[in-house]
């Protein structure tokens, strides 16, 4: 079995489409993604149906698994302040997107520094979004505080001949390592639902309806000095783990 620890904006979503998914058939894949109480609904659903591939936001930790012989765990890390800029960017995309599928006009004031400042100021939504590398790899869910001993578990289990993973900016050889390592055969995946024209709309239709869901992005030149070093303040765990990553990876 492949369990994918899919930490949040690095990439994870196109290692799901091109390189793990198309090896398995859907019935032996179990999705996380907005699934509640996602480990019980593992469970339970793997009492009628065996399944190779599990994909989530998950933790490593997950319904016990790392302790099932023949695991093996997949991520992709990525340089914390950028991944934690495109989560952000990508919920106001989730925002822009909502309000042209209703027809309306773009909501104003989509000013991804201010939503990162509103999130740095409320305890909940800090913790969701503080340090989320760390916590899903050392094994514990992203709404807690990130343990102390954290990144050390990070580390433990990343360095586990059990866990295959690298960083995004090495994408590709990654997934030509994946393919080799776990034996995963190479295919052409189809275009993602998103990507996919409606009925009766030509290619240029397509392209222009694209272009106005997509807000302008939001990215990390767009931090101000003081919203920079809020970032690095919610990651410093993650910040670390990354440091560690840049020096170990394969």
């Amino acid at each position: 079995m492949i369990v994918h620890v899919h930490l949040p904006k690095t990439a994870g979503s196109a290692l799901n489409h091109f390189v793990l998914t198309p090896n398995f058939p859907k019935r032996r894949i179990f999705r996380t993604y907005g699934v509640k109480h996602a480990q019980e609904a593992f469970v339970r659903a793997r009492r009628d149906q065996e399944f190779d591939l599990v994909l989530g936001h998950i933790h490593y930790h997950f319904a016990g698994l790392h302790r099932e012989p023949g695991v093996r765990f997949v991520s992709v890390l990525r340089e914390p302040v950028d991944r934690l800029v495109s989560e952000i960017n990508f919920t106001l995309h989730k925002r822009r997107a909502a309000a042209a599928r209703r027809g309306d006009p773009p909501p104003e004031g989509l000013d991804g520094d201010a939503l990162l400042k509103r999130i740095a100021a409320k305890d909940a939504a800090r913790r969701r979004h503080a340090d989320v590398m760390t916590k899903l790899v050392s094994g514990q869910f992203r709404t807690l505080e990130l343990a102390e001993d954290g990144v050390a578990r990070a580390v433990d289990h990343l360095s586990s001949p059990s866990f295959h993973w690298d960083v995004q900016d090495r994408f590709d050889a990654f997934a030509d390592r994946l393919h080799r390592d776990l034996g995963l055969a190479r295919h052409d995946a189809p275009a993602t639902h998103f990507q996919q024209p409606r009925d009766g709309e030509t290619p240029q239709e397509t392209a222009r309806r694209l272009a106005k869901i997509v807000p302008k992005e939001f990215t990390p030149k767009h931090l101000t000095a003081k919203t920079r070093a809020l970032a690095e303040d919610m990651n410093r765990a993650d910040l670390k783990l990354y440091e560690w990553a840049l020096a170990a990876a394969p």
